[in-house]
């Protein structure tokens, strides 16, 4: 686990150990393998859906079906323009109308996979009903959704202090790395001051310094190599260097 700038989260392999023992039993103990196959679709969507879009637990432990957007038989949309979950306003949500957050192709897919499960298991519900459920078709509570993914953590990164705001980081960390725009980022987080989006955009600036100093420490320790080491012995050490 990352820890840096006091932002502690996820990097992208641990996020794909992660949900590869979800996808694939990897790391579970027998008695945890024979439930394994019932609730594979549903934790699957929960946690790729925390990484993909950075919600709170209690945001999507309240969701509905209908607070969903995606085009299959379930849910529809005559914009056709694009995936959002409407979040009703809470407690932390600023703004006097429900917000909107976006969310990828990938989990639509997870969460139309699960909706289907859901059906041919016999589950009856419609589009009021909760997003996600236990097997007796009851909302799940916050306090199971930590208990899951806990048991995946210990799992896959054997260890049982993960919490879902250290998947909402690592979404906040992953989304600034790659567009460098905090009122998206704020946006996108529900924040409703940017000094609280603003920590993780220090704690990614100062890892890309670091980088970037580690990167200029190796060019200054190559360009000392090639002072002191005979010109045939060059070519070597530079190919050795890159490598």
């Amino acid at each position: 686990m990352e820890q840096s700038d006091f932002v502690t989260y996820l990097n992208l392999d641990e996020q794909t150990k992660l949900l590869d023992c979800i996808q694939y039993g990897t790391g579970l103990t027998k008695r945890e393998l024979a439930f394994h196959e019932k609730y594979k679709k549903r934790d699957l969507a929960i946690i790729f859906l925390f990484l993909d879009t950075g919600l709170r637990i209690s945001e999507l432990q309240a969701l509905n079906i209908n607070d969903v957007v995606i085009y299959d038989d379930f849910m529809h949309d005559e914009s056709n323009e694009c995936f959002v979950l409407t979040l009703r306003k809470g407690k932390k949500r600023s703004g006097k109308t429900p917000s909107k957050v976006y969310f990828s192709d990938e989990s639509k897919i997870y969460i139309q996979d699960y909706l289907k499960s859901r059906k041919i298991h016999g589950e009856k519900f419609d589009s009021n009903s909760p997003l996600f459920t236990t097997l007796d078709g009851d909302r799940l509570s916050v306090r199971q959704i930590q208990q899951m993914l806990k048991k995946y953590d210990r799992a896959s990164l054997h260890r049982s202090d993960i919490s879902v705001h250290k998947l909402r980081s690592s979404f906040a960390m992953e989304f600034y790395k790659a567009e460098h725009d905090i009122l998206v980022l704020q946006n996108r987080m529900g924040h409703a001051s940017i000094a609280a989006t603003n920590i993780y955009a220090r704690a990614s600036d100062k890892e890309e310094a670091v980088k970037a100093s580690r990167n200029s420490a190796n060019c200054n320790l190559f360009h000392k190599i090639i002072l002191i080491v005979p010109y045939t012995k060059i070519k070597c050490t530079k190919v050795s260097l890159i490598l």
